[in-house]
């Protein structure tokens, strides 16, 4: 639901390299169909700005009733790289207009229930996870088609900033056709209530890993729980 605020601190190598924030805005029309925004946002923190200074947003047009993406943009700035994105999809006729800066746009075919790589991360919360399933989530990115396939493998406890929580443990694959890639060996931790907030995400990497720690979560009230994070644990 609209409200949901979820601040993140961005770690590589036990060095902290910059915060990152989803949120869900509230809802307008793309087209005629009512969406909730979804913005993630991430900017580098001081001394690694001066460096390789990072401010990018990336908002996916999250229909509000059949839960699939309408519009996904991003604009980028990372270090001397700036680039403004634009995916517009048709999810009746299955096609996607892309355009990158102020080059001519391209076409092409999606996958019926397409998502983008925003809103994958989104529709992946709203299912009824349980230990040991795998879940399968078209998308589109980059101008690329593939199955980003889920796998829920534990339950573990978690500890963060934003307090302790009985959290679900998945890992993500990526499918191209039939053929499985998984670049970025990614674990992922999110609460086992009903909200599935990312809680820490590790993406290991040459020199170590990079984490995502959850830092402070302001939720609407669902299902008449007032707000609250069921699956925080207290201390």
């Amino acid at each position: 639901a609209g409200g949901e605020k979820l601040a993140y601190e961005v770690r590589a190598i036990g060095i902290l390299g910059g915060y990152a924030t989803l949120s869900v805005e509230d809802f307008i029309k793309v087209g005629d169909r009512p969406c909730y925004p979804l913005v993630a946002r991430a900017k580098s923190a001081f001394p690694f700005s001066t460096f390789y200074a990072v401010n990018d947003v990336q908002t996916s047009y999250f229909d509000a009733v059949d839960y699939l993406t309408w519009k996904f943009e991003n604009d980028v700035h990372e270090g001397n790289y700036n680039a403004h994105n634009l995916e517009a999809f048709d999810q009746i006729k299955h096609r996607l207009v892309r355009r990158h800066n102020q080059e001519a746009t391209s076409e092409m075919d999606v996958q019926p229930f397409t998502q983008d790589i925003i809103s994958c991360f989104y529709y992946f919360r709203l299912l009824p996870l349980e230990v040991g399933k795998k879940y399968l989530i078209p998308t589109s990115s980059g101008g690329k088609n593939y199955k980003l396939i889920v796998k829920v493998i534990g339950r573990e406890k978690i500890k963060s900033q934003a307090g302790t929580f009985d959290c679900l443990h998945a890992k993500p694959f990526v499918k191209y056709g039939t053929v499985f890639r998984n670049k970025e060996d990614i674990d992922l931790w999110i609460t086992a209530d009903d909200r599935h907030i990312p809680v820490l995400i590790k993406s290991a990497i040459v020199i170590g890993s990079i984490e995502v720690t959850l830092l402070n979560a302001v939720v609407p009230d669902i299902n008449g729980d007032g707000g609250k994070l069921t699956s925080r644990i207290s201390q």
